[in-house]
């Protein structure tokens, strides 16, 4: 009997986090038929970094991140069919983790000298990413209209930086999400910054009419 409700219940886990890929698949063809990929590129493919991430933690069968993350892509699909509609793609949420800050205390017994160390809140998984490199590089790339010069890979990182961003929010992150996070935001994150960089050298019409 333990062993049917233990398989019944296993199957409705995966029935949900199944539901969840499919809704996000219904969301990019509304999006395709709106003409979004064209009108609106910025957001219909945040929403699609978005559609990445919920892949991510299905693959995990993380219930809650599969949810979180379809949830961020709905908004952002919504707002990407509505902006095709009535031209206006305006610039959605960068999300940020920003860490409490504490004082380690350290003293020498033999000098009898004590001093203090300035920590972070987990330190191991910000270091682990290199995450306030990361979130300058994307603020940069934020400020300098990625979203009109790189909205391709621009829309992508956003939602992938978002992810990460809230998966340190967490009380306990999961190291393997956020690396693999980190693994599909580099590339993009990277070809973004040479489009935008492209742009402000050479000053071209998407980077200088923004500004």
């Amino acid at each position: 009997m333990v062993f049917i409700v233990l398989v019944f219940t296993s199957f409705l886990f995966g029935a949900y986090i199944s539901d969840y890929l499919t809704k996000g698949e219904h969301l990019i063809r509304e999006m395709k038929e709106a003409n979004a990929k064209e009108e609106t590129p910025y957001l219909y493919w945040k929403a699609v970094g978005y559609y990445e991430g919920i892949k991510l933690y299905a693959k995990f069968g993380d219930k809650e991140g599969t949810k979180r993350a379809y949830k961020l892509m709905e908004e952002t699909a919504y707002k990407a069919v509505r902006g095709a509609y009535t031209n206006r793609e305006p610039m959605t949420e960068l999300i940020t983790f920003e860490p409490r800050i504490f004082f380690a205390e350290y003293c020498d017994g033999i000098l009898d000298e004590c001093f203090y160390e300035e920590k972070y809140e987990k330190e191991e998984f910000l270091e682990l990413l290199d995450y306030f490199s990361l979130r300058k590089r994307v603020k940069f790339l934020r400020r300098n209209n990625a979203k009109y010069c790189a909205p391709k890979d621009y829309g992508k990182v956003e939602a992938l930086f978002n992810l990460i961003s809230i998966e340190l929010m967490k009380e306990k992150p999961d190291k393997r999400k956020l690396m693999e996070l980190k693994e599909r935001l580099i590339p993009v994150l990277i070809l973004a910054e040479e489009k935008v960089r492209y742009a402000m050298n050479n000053k071209l019409s998407c980077y200088m009419s923004a500004r």
